[in-house]
């Protein structure tokens, strides 16, 4: 869209530099007390001043545009390894934990099966 905008204006400036330029040289009293010959060259000036800074700051949005993707690949890259890590890491631990619970309870199963058969073997 900026694009089309910038091409329409220097199209734009072009004609008023040729209008004005062209009232410049009519020398035609009615003509220059109905049109204003100094707007136009006036109008030209700040269209084109505008258009400057528009090229300008399209031009730093893109360079802009350019460091953030960088960096956003850059982050998105380290940010997708290490969840990958992180993932990996709490699934080994968890197969720690489930190891130590499945150890904890086979002992205590192992010690409540030992005093119960103490127990049986007390009352015969």
């Amino acid at each position: 869209m900026p694009y089309t905008y910038t091409n329409k204006t220097i199209k734009f400036i072009r004609k008023l530099r040729h209008f004005s330029n062209y009232l410049e040289r009519l020398k035609l009293l009615t003509v220059h007390q109905h049109i204003d010959q100094f707007y136009y060259m006036q109008k030209t000036e700040e269209l084109k001043l505008l258009h400057q800074q528009l090229i300008e700051a399209l031009t730093i949005a893109d360079t802009i545009q350019f460091r953030l993707e960088g960096n956003y690949r850059k982050v998105y890259h380290q940010w997708r390894m290490d969840a990958r890590w992180l993932n990996q890491h709490l699934s080994v631990e968890r197969i720690k934990l489930q190891r130590v619970a499945a150890i904890y309870s086979k002992a205590e199963y192992g010690i409540n099966s030992v005093a119960t058969n103490y127990r049986c073997n007390e009352s015969s």
